[in-house]
Order: structure tokens, then sequence, then C-alpha cells
């Protein structure tokens, strides 16, 4: 649980880390392409130097689990909503 905050809007990356200082922790789910991967390792720079404490391991295990399905983080819904359709429930659980 959190709040959601969507990079790109007219801030740079120091910018955002900056607005950033305070949080507990901040979970980085960027696009698992190459410029998604770029964007991941210069947030992580600019969280170390706030002293904000991040976190990749979300974004390299949805990477894992959809690379070959879908592209981008906006896709994981409507790939949820998929799977819940496709599959069946074991028990309510899904």
């Amino acid at each position: 649980t959190g709040e959601i905050i969507r990079f790109n809007r007219g801030k740079g990356i120091v910018a955002t880390s900056e607005g950033l200082v305070g949080r507990e922790r901040v979970i980085l789910l960027f696009d698992w392409d190459r410029k998604g991967t770029e964007l991941t390792r210069a947030f992580v720079e600019a969280l170390k130097n706030d002293g904000i404490d991040y976190d990749t391991r979300i974004r390299s295990e949805l990477a894992i689990l959809v690379k070959k399905d879908i592209k981008d983080v906006e896709s994981l819904a409507r790939m949820l909503r998929r799977l819940r359709e496709t599959t069946p429930s074991a028990d309510g659980l899904v």
C-alpha cells in the first residue's frame, strides 16, 4: 500500500528524488525495457544520494514473470484481469 507517484511529469530525476525525502521506502517500478532499466539505475543513484531507502525487487521479479507477455507497467492490470478470467480459482484464492 502507499502512494503511487508517476514519473515524467515535467520534473527530472534529481528533483523527483528530492521530493521523496522523508518517505520510509520507495518501490521503483519502471518498464522492463532498456529505457526502464536506465531509469531504474538513475533513480537508484539519486535515491542513494538523498539517503532514501528503495526497493527494485518487485520490478526484477515482474520482469522475469511477464517479460514475454507484456512490456510495460501499464499492461499489468490487463494481464491480471486476463489471468483471473482464464485461470480456475483454487478455493477462491485467485
